[in-house]
C-alpha cells in the first residue's frame, strides 16, 4: 500500500491502527461485524486483528465475548505518552501555578489536525472542565 507521498505502508498495521482509533471514537462496545463492516474488511481479518489485540490488552471484550472496546493497554500508552513529552513537564508547573494564583481552571492542550487535545487540566473547586484531560474539541470552539 502507497500513500500520496509515495511512502509504502504495512496494511496490517494501517488495519490495525484504523480499528483502534474506530474503538476510541465509539462512546459503546462494537461487535465484530460492525468493526469489520465500518473498515471494509473482511470478518476472518477482523476475527484475527481482534484476537490478537484482545491478548495484547489492546482490546477487551464484554462478559459474553462479543463486543469489542479498547483495553487498559490503551490507557498506558496514553499515559506514556503525558509522562514522556517534554514539553508537558515544562509547563505543568505553570499550569498548577496559573491555577493556584487565578483560583480558576486551567488547561494545557495541543492543536493537532483542527482539534485542541487538553493535556493537562486543573480544575477550579466545583467547576466541570471545558474538556476533560485526554478529551478534544475543535480548535474553533476553544479559547
Amino acid at each position: 500500500m502507497t500513500t500520496g507521498g509515495g511512502v509504502t505502508r504495512v496494511k496490517s498495521a494501517d488495519r490495525t491502527v484504523e480499528l483502534l482509533e474506530l474503538l476510541a471514537a465509539s462512546p459503546d462496545r462494537r461487535t465484530l461485524v460492525d468493526l469489520a463492516r465500518d473498515l471494509g474488511i473482511p470478518k476472518s481479518s477482523m476475527h484475527g486483528l481482534l484476537r490478537t489485540l484482545v491478548q495484547r490488552g489492546w482490546v477487551e471484550t464484554d462478559s459474553a465475548g462479543l463486543r469489542y472496546g479498547l483495553g487498559v493497554q490503551a490507557l498506558r500508552t496514553g499515559s506514556a505518552y503525558l509522562r514522556t513529552d517534554r514539553s508537558i513537564r515544562r509547563l505543568t508547573p505553570v499550569v498548577d501555578r496559573l491555577h493556584r494564583e487565578l483560583d480558576a481552571t486551567v488547561q494545557l492542550g495541543r492543536v493537532t489536525g483542527g482539534q485542541v487535545v487538553c493535556l493537562v487540566s486543573r480544575e477550579k473547586f466545583g467547576a466541570t472542565p471545558a474538556i476533560a484531560a485526554g478529551r478534544h474539541a475543535p480548535a474553533h470552539a476553544t479559547a
